[in-house]
């Protein structure tokens, strides 16, 4: 494992390979490209059309996942372990319309809850794309209040994955296999800190769910801020500091937020997030009522994102 002794004792090393070896297994899964994967199944808990690859991650996540917790996945569903003392909040599949269309930005979301106050202990993001992990937990948080980013290489795990025709029985025989040496997981493990990233020619940021925001985008458009809709919340929340600020409508689903939100407290976080104040209370309460969650670097992006949204309402 190519980290420093300083950044190794803050690690949860368990978790950090559990999740490595499942995205590591998730990417060969995907990059099969089989037809299953692009099946709908029905309706999901968190209220989308569950796709075969949403149930084959979910499958592989609580394989690696379940040993250490119990699982909330936006697929399924509460998925209780035995002798464990935290909830997995998962999004298997965070952009899931992306993958089906061949748009490369998707990947998962994980956060880390105590079981009895449900505290956000811990969270990742992982995007599939570049193999990378946004990962921040409370040591981390208390030293720098910013997330670590993790490089990994899935090469480790040679099988060729092949699927049947019954979904059922794939995840069946996904969760009865074991999880391998988990310990090769972190050996090419590579750390960016979060001092490392030249922000100075950063100058776009992210709208998510914009589609429905025509005033906002005009005005938007007209003081030419530059921004993209990527259409994976969760993703675009854990990597948020990357950007020049992330955009959302007000209400985000915990399956996106709990991670996402909790990966993103060392920026200016504006909105109304009640419902997460009692699972992450380092986020501050917001004074301003607004429609909007913005989440930026720089106040003075924010500030002038208000002004342009106050205006959007007239």
């Amino acid at each position: 494992m190519n980290l420093t002794k300083e950044i190794n004792c803050l690690l949860n090393h368990d978790l950090l390979a559990r999740v490595v070896m499942a995205s590591a297994s998730i990417i060969r899964l995907l990059q099969s490209r089989q037809k299953i994967l692009y099946e709908n199944f029905g309706k999901g808990f968190g209220g989308d059309i569950s796709s075969g690859a949403d149930l084959l991650c979910e499958a592989i996540f609580c394989k690696f996942l379940l040993p250490i917790a119990h699982v909330d996945s936006e697929e399924s569903g509460f998925i209780a372990s035995k002798n464990v003392t935290q909830i997995a909040v998962l999004d298997p599949l965070d952009g899931s319309s992306n993958f089906k269309s061949d748009i490369a930005y998707y990947g998962a979301s994980i956060a880390m809850c105590d079981s009895k106050s449900h505290l956000v202990r811990e969270a990742l993001v992982v995007n599939f794309i570049t193999q990378e992990i946004s990962y921040m937990n409370e040591k981390i948080f208390a030293l720098q209040k910013k997330p670590y980013i993790f490089r990994f290489d899935s090469s480790f795990i040679k099988d060729k994955i092949t699927l049947g025709a019954d979904i059922r029985e794939i995840c069946r025989n996904i969760s009865q296999e074991p999880c391998g040496d988990i310990s090769v997981a972190l050996e090419s493990l590579e750390c960016e800190a979060y001092s490392q990233i030249d922000f100075r020619h950063v100058n776009t940021g992210i709208f998510e769910k914009s589609v429905n925001h025509h005033k906002l985008i005009k005005s938007l458009s007209n003081r030419h801020i530059k921004f993209r809709t990527l259409g994976a919340s969760a993703l675009s929340l854990g990597f948020s500091f990357r950007h020049l600020f992330v955009l959302l409508p007000r209400f985000i689903r915990k399956y996106d937020g709990m991670a996402g939100l909790y990966l993103s407290l060392g920026q200016n976080i504006l909105g109304d997030l009640h419902e997460y104040y009692d699972y992450i209370p380092m986020l501050k309460e917001c004074e301003k009522d607004t429609q909007y969650i913005i989440i930026s670097r720089d106040t003075k992006v924010i500030e002038e994102l208000l002004a342009l949204i106050d205006k959007a309402k007239n």
